[in-house]
């Protein structure tokens, strides 16, 4: 696959240096990695990286030795080729095996919000502020404001 000039800048552009970690700031799925889209189709941030160095995707899996799921520096101690196999056990000693139990407020690597700041939208909405003033203070969508003024969202929170 051929990345343009454009699309690697854009790549590039969302990703914040840290002494460890290469962090992707871009969107992220619903597991919390990095995401970014390209002609309609949505690729991995650390597979992406992985191409950019090496000119092919790693294969079968891109690893993460750093076990940080926004992480997209290349190399054996953060993003590197295994196997599927590598990645399961991988998985499994580190704990990150899914049970099937949803993984619920910042137990969830893609969270944005944390307890406090749910009491706070909480607290904002009581006093009739709007909804979507709410979401342009937390960078939430109005629905998610909605969602967690209902109780849909964070219920655990009170």
């Amino acid at each position: 696959m051929k990345f343009t000039e454009e699309f690697i800048h854009r790549f590039r552009s969302r990703i914040t240096k840290t002494q460890t970690c290469w962090l992707w700031t871009g969107s992220l799925d619903y597991k919390g990695y990095g995401a970014i889209s390209l002609s309609g189709q949505m690729l991995k941030a650390h597979r992406v990286a992985f191409h950019l160095r090496y000119g092919r995707w790693p294969s079968p899996c891109g690893l993460h030795g750093c076990d940080t799921p926004r992480c997209v520096r290349v190399g054996k101690a953060h993003v590197h080729e295994g196997t599927c196999a590598d990645n399961t056990a991988q998985m499994m000693r580190r704990s990150r095996n899914y049970t099937g139990e949803p993984r619920l407020g910042i137990s969830n690597s893609a969270a944005k919000l944390t307890p406090r700041k749910v009491r706070s939208i909480r607290r904002l909405r009581k006093s009739r502020m709007a909804l979507a003033a709410i979401g342009v203070l937390f960078g939430i969508s109005q629905s998610q404001v909605h969602n967690v003024v209902a109780g849909r969202h964070w219920r655990h929170v009170r």
